[in-house]
């Protein structure tokens, strides 16, 4: 009444790895960024991959819609700045996450923005040609601060019991 057999034979299974979306943020996850006329500000970017992802896998990212009229704009740690099209992009080594940073300063006197950024964080895994990506946005605003006045006063002088007049003159030096 034994009704019971097994039999046994060796297999192999292999996965290929696949590319999954990473992490992005841009300015902590705060979506405005305010500037001062005449100052600057370090806007923070950060991308990490998936710790799913394969040691092989390459991370990129691009900030898009920065207005190259505002002013002068630095990206740090090998970020690429294209100022005719307004982006930004790194590209990482396998394996590696991105902890960077953008250098907003306005042109002197001026409070244009420097407009909507979005970023977008691609991974590619060479391996099976898979790509994911995630996207954050933010904002970055100048604020328009007043510069002082100049004044003008000039040296004047009269006989004791008579009217002198006296020459002042100001001048508004901020005009935005």
């Amino acid at each position: 009444t034994d009704n019971t057999n097994h039999a046994s034979a060796a297999f192999s299974a292999t996965w290929d790895p696949i590319a999954f979306p990473p992490t992005v943020s841009v300015n902590n996850g705060v979506h405005d960024a305010v500037v001062k006329e005449d100052g600057s500000i370090v806007v923070p970017v950060t991308a990490s991959l998936s710790p799913l992802d394969s040691p092989n896998a390459v991370l990129s990212v691009t900030v898009t819609g920065i207005v190259a009229a505002a002013g002068t704009v630095a990206a740090a740690n090998g970020g690429v700045y294209d100022a005719v099209h307004g982006t930004i992009t790194w590209t990482l080594a396998p394996g590696a996450d991105l902890n960077s940073s953008i250098t907003f300063t306005p042109a002197h006197n001026s409070d244009v923005d420097f407009g909507a950024l979005h970023a977008t964080a691609t991974v590619f895994e060479p391996a099976t040609l898979t790509s994911a990506s995630s996207t954050a946005d933010a904002y970055v605003t100048t604020d328009a601060v007043a510069d002082v006045p100049t004044i003008t006063v000039h040296d004047t002088h009269g006989n004791e019991n008579t009217t002198v007049a006296i020459s002042i003159s100001g001048a508004v030096t901020d005009t935005d």
